[in-house]
């Protein structure tokens, strides 16, 4: 058995491996477990491999083309990862939202809309060789699924969430498919290397030492922690204020965030490329509301502007990295996340930093 690009290849008829890899639990330090997706390779008496056997999100053993042609692909991750792999030119087709840093992605024919889900017709029209889902909580678009299958067409079930103990599996998943290991590797050291970098200087911090943070994704609209931004906080060394509220999205009142006064205010803002206007625009305002005049973050002027790029997708890490030198600008005095950014875009979108992503 020989080893290429972190995988076991074996060239019996079949081969079995657990990719080893860094992931960041929730709740926990970065620890290097097993992951749970095992990935078979099935290969043809001449060792060209035909299929590529996955455990998809579902729990379910996939056989999938070894190197698709046509993809339809649903989610916006993995459309960023495909392109960050420079596989583009195989996708056919794809969902909604619009991922980022794919301009050319609007051009495709959209098979699926937020409000009826999946349009079955349109993707067989795409004649595909593979459709890749996504999975909330472990389920799939069942009655789309079944008639894609009864049509012979593979579909790979992957998870919605984007942070690394999913995304970094996800990113290995489709470089062995469209055989672009080395490539995937690359991207994975890339985020391993940030992400780790930022436990390193925050993981020995005691709880008097991690400010308060309020993050807001519409007005007095936050997150607790069963929502992805709780990884960006804590990972960053912050204590989110409402992390102990009993809904994920809870709405508070300008009274309460002044109770908790929090050090810092984090805003992120909609909209595909937001200027930079409208994003000094959005902290002016919560800078001049009456109510929060007197917490902290305001009369410190530590409140910041996030786009959505960078909390949702492969733009996560890199989300990171930017909370990370707010929260602790001391501990990341010589950590220039904006460079960080754009030596992500060139490395793996061959773009420049053009727009305006933080403020």
């Amino acid at each position: 058995m020989n080893q290429e690009n972190g995988y076991c290849r074996s060239m019996s008829n079949e081969a079995v491996c657990g990719l080893v890899g860094v992931i960041m639990n929730k709740k926990k330090s970065l620890i290097i477990l097993m992951i749970a997706s095992l990935l078979a390779i099935s290969l043809t008496v001449g060792g060209e491999a035909e299929t590529v056997k996955v455990v998809d999100a579902s729990g379910i053993y996939v056989d999938v083309p070894a190197s698709p042609e046509r993809i339809v692909v649903l989610p916006s991750t993995p459309i960023e990862l495909i392109y960050a792999l420079g596989e583009e030119k195989r996708i056919v087709g794809r969902g909604v939202p619009l991922p980022a840093y794919c301009p050319s992605a609007k051009d495709l024919p959209c098979v699926a809309s937020c409000s009826v889900g999946p349009n079955v017709e349109a993707m067989l029209d795409l004649k595909p060789d593979l459709v890749l889902m996504c999975a909330s909580n472990g389920t799939k678009p069942t009655a789309a699924l079944e008639r894609l299958q009864a049509a012979s067409i593979p579909v790979l079930s992957l998870p919605s969430s984007c942070e690394p103990d999913t995304l970094l599996p996800q990113i290995e998943t489709l470089g062995l498919i469209l055989d672009r290991q080395e490539k995937a590797n690359e991207f994975v050291e890339f985020i391993e290397k940030y992400l780790g970098l930022i436990e390193e200087r925050t993981k020995d911090l005691g709880p008097d030492e991690k400010p308060t943070v309020y993050f807001e994704c519409k007005e007095y609209k936050t997150v607790n922690e069963e929502t992805p931004l709780q990884h960006h906080i804590s990972l960053a060394g912050g204590t989110n204020i409402a992390a102990n509220q009993s809904v994920e999205r809870p709405i508070v009142s300008s009274e309460w965030v002044l109770e908790t006064n929090p050090d810092i205010i984090i805003v992120g803002v909609k909209g595909e490329s937001p200027t930079e206007e409208e994003m000094r625009a959005t902290r002016d305002e919560v800078m001049s509301r009456p109510g929060l005049k007197d917490v902290k973050a305001v009369r410190d002027g530590k409140v910041y502007v996030i786009s959505k790029k960078l909390l949702r997708g492969i733009g996560e890490p890199i989300g990171c990295l930017y909370f990370a030198k707010w929260i602790h600008p001391a501990l990341f005095e010589d950590i220039d996340p904006q460079a960080i950014h754009e030596e992500f875009l060139q490395m793996f979108f061959g773009q420049e930093l053009e727009e305006t992503y933080v403020y």
